[in-house]
């Protein structure tokens, strides 16, 4: 994945245009150099994979500012908002005599407002070519993460209560489910609603086939809430139009679902040639709805008339519902009560960046007292570390944000503004049950979607308006 990346932006280099183009085109392509190593590093989890991703959003914003520099335009909604929330942090790390503390923070809003920036540098071709490269490296932890499961390939999928879920080069099923969903929303809106250049409309079908059975693979319920959420605004924002083009794609998926399902839990034997056909007949039905729909009902039919395949199938499915389609979550509420108490006990600053200890204690099987560092909130993680005034700047600083999305509207591609809104929309439900922040490659992604929202239909000041891209 990474060799891939830096080709890009070794190519990005050549061909016509101004010196100040090639500068904003090697930068776009190294902010998604950054976006491919942090898929392949853990979502850039741990600390030295963060600090690369950081290296090498920073390295893209200096090149693509190489000859113009920053402007009064770049102190924007997103940058004011990142600027306000990592000034209080450092209040917060002062008043927990930690400022060191602050530093993984501190480096990822500095890459999310960097990132925004390197965004609105580009123009419209590129941003299109960065949002089809974003794509691409969703369908790739889609396809890693659907092998782990129907061949239990841990660390790419990973057991759970019974069940193996997609978890990818992520290791994290629900932060992998989050950046699917959003990637999933994304194509569906802006690719095979309104038009799929400059690659083939198949392609992209395919694409948000992939997307869709990653996250179902995943089996993660706060990335499927967001998703539906976020397809509710498609549905609105495309005025139905959605359901039409694209429901052969959910169709097809559900298919490949039920293939999958045998392999994912944990009582069964793997079943994953099932699991290929499933997809690949699931494939059929989302490309070519007709005559895919109709091979897939046949053969799915002779399938089923097995016994044996009916059998697992079925009782693979009621398992899942069983497990996953329910709001029951133990720990969760034992997190939730115990980062409320914290945020009663610490209400002004919060306890400071990285010292939250939620604690609490299990009396079965055996008396244990649990610690986690993180809410799986995270808007309650925030309140526990940085207190209300951390909240309130993080709130005011999102309100600001969505105002400026909404003017943004008129400004780009119809269908690029209705999947860039979805995917933030679910995003942002996402984030109220998961600590998806703390994967770096999510809260980046997010920083891509509100640049290409904000970014202007001109070109960017300073620059070659009659410059070419190739």
């Amino acid at each position: 994945m990474g060799a891939a990346a830096v080709s890009v932006a070794v190519v990005s280099v050549a061909g016509p245009g101004s010196v100040g183009g090639r500068f904003v085109r090697v930068g776009t392509s190294l902010a998604l150099v950054a976006l491919v190593y942090a898929a392949a590093a853990h979502g850039g989890f741990y600390s030295n994979e963060l600090e690369f991703t950081v290296l090498v959003v920073a390295a893209g914003l200096a090149i693509s500012r190489w000859r113009v520099g920053l402007t009064r335009r770049d102190l924007n909604a997103p940058v004011l908002a990142v600027i306000g929330l990592g000034l209080w942090y450092l209040v917060a790390g002062a008043f927990a005599h930690d400022l060191t503390s602050t530093v993984p923070a501190l480096l990822l809003l500095g890459a999310l407002a960097a990132t925004v920036l390197i965004v609105l540098r580009a123009d419209a071709t590129e941003r299109r070519w960065l949002l089809t490269g974003l794509i691409g490296v969703g369908v790739l932890v889609a396809a890693i993460g659907w092998i782990g499961v129907a061949w239990r390939v841990s660390p790419y999928a990973l057991e759970d209560g019974g069940l193996w879920r997609a978890a990818s080069t992520i290791t994290y099923a629900n932060a992998a489910g989050a950046l699917l969903a959003a990637l999933a929303l994304l194509t569906l809106g802006a690719f095979v609603v309104e038009g799929a250049p400059p690659l083939d409309a198949k392609v992209y079908r395919v694409a948000a086939y992939l997307l869709v059975v990653g996250l179902l693979a995943s089996a993660s319920r706060a990335a499927l809430l967001g998703f539906a959420a976020g397809l509710a605004v498609l549905i609105v924002s495309t005025r139905g139009r959605v359901l039409v083009r694209s429901g052969a794609i959910f169709g097809g998926a559900v298919l490949a679902m039920a293939g999958l399902a045998p392999s994912m839990l944990a009582s069964n034997t793997p079943r994953p040639w099932l699991a290929c056909a499933a997809l690949v007949l699931g494939a059929a039905i989302a490309i070519a709805p007709r005559r895919g729909f109709a091979v897939a009902t046949a053969v799915a039919i002779a399938c089923l008339a097995v016994p044996a395949t009916r059998h697992a199938t079925v009782h693979a499915l009621q398992s899942l519902r069983a497990q996953r389609v329910t709001a029951s979550s133990p720990d969760r509420s034992h997190e939730l009560r115990a980062a409320l108490d914290l945020a009663h006990d610490h209400p002004i600053i919060g306890v400071g960046p990285g010292h939250v200890d939620l604690t609490w204690t299990i009396t079965k099987p055996e008396p244990t007292t649990m610690h986690i560092a993180y809410a799986h909130d995270e808007y309650l993680q925030v309140l526990d570390e940085s207190g209300v005034i951390g909240l309130g700047i993080l709130v005011i600083g999102f309100a600001v944000v969505a105002l400026s999305v909404w003017r943004a509207r008129r400004n780009i591609d119809a269908g690029i503004f209705a999947g860039c809104l979805a995917a933030l929309v679910a995003l942002a439900l996402h984030s109220s049950m998961d600590f998806l922040w703390h994967i770096p490659l999510v809260p980046l992604t997010g920083a891509v979607l509100i640049g290409a929202v904000l970014a202007d239909a001109g070109p960017p000041p300073g620059l070659d308006p009659t410059r070419e891209i190739t």
